[in-house]
């Protein structure tokens, strides 16, 4: 994980807090204020907040990049069952490989998309979205 930029912009320092109210709790401070001389701009985030920020841009992230793979795996077993009608229409069976290969990727992508979707909602829940 990469250390915040301050209004600066430069990377953060982290430090360690030695108050009372915050003992030994980290925190990322604006890095011109150890230098002698030169105007800070007063930037600081504690350390936990800062992990939890990102770890929600992440899980956010996976969210939306799992909308898509399941978008994907719903288009795909839709063109699947209209190939799959194609056959019936002209009542000539599909080839067995055909079916076969379409049972089996229907069977996959059902279980897919029932992994996508708990995943989906663990995350959802820990960002709480639901």
């Amino acid at each position: 994980m990469h250390p915040p930029l301050c209004d600066c912009p430069l990377e953060a320092v982290l430090e360690l807090s030695h108050s009372a109210r915050n003992p030994n709790r980290e925190f990322y401070s604006c890095p011109l204020k150890k230098i002698k001389g030169k105007k800070e701009c007063g930037y600081f985030k504690w350390f936990d907040v800062h992990a939890l920020e990102v770890r929600e841009r992440n899980l956010v992230r996976e969210v939306a990049n799992l909308r898509m793979k399941l978008a994907d795996v719903e288009e795909e077993n839709k063109q699947l069952r209209l190939q799959l009608r194609r056959c019936e229409v002209v009542d000539q069976p599909c080839s067995s490989s055909i079916t076969r290969t379409s049972d089996s990727t229907e069977t996959s992508m059902l279980e897919a998309i029932s992994q996508l979707s708990y995943r989906m909602s663990r995350v959802e829940g820990k960002l709480g979205l639901r």
